[in-house]
């Protein structure tokens, strides 16, 4: 299932300066109500905002990246780079 954020850019990824501490999870981007919440855990090495996610109540695994205004989860350093191949 994909997720998406209540919050930022519509192109590229959140930066971490730039992120606020906690946003809506939506089911898609027309969205209004947030079916969960991410909460903000600190930055990766490229200074993205780096989130834990709870959605329908039960906490997901792992860490997540804001990118394009998606949650994509955060399993290497280049996974928001242009050109990766889940970008």
């Amino acid at each position: 299932m994909r997720y998406f954020a209540n919050a930022g850019p519509g192109r590229g990824p959140l930066l971490s300066g730039a992120a606020p501490g906690a946003i809506g999870v939506l089911e898609t981007l027309d969205q209004l109500m947030p079916i969960g919440m991410a909460l903000a855990v600190g930055r990766d090495a490229a200074g993205l905002a780096v989130w834990t996610l709870t959605v329908h109540g039960d906490e997901l695994p792992g860490r997540w990246l804001v990118i394009d205004r998606q949650l994509r989860p955060a399993t290497g350093p280049d996974r928001a780079r242009p050109g990766h191949p889940d970008a």
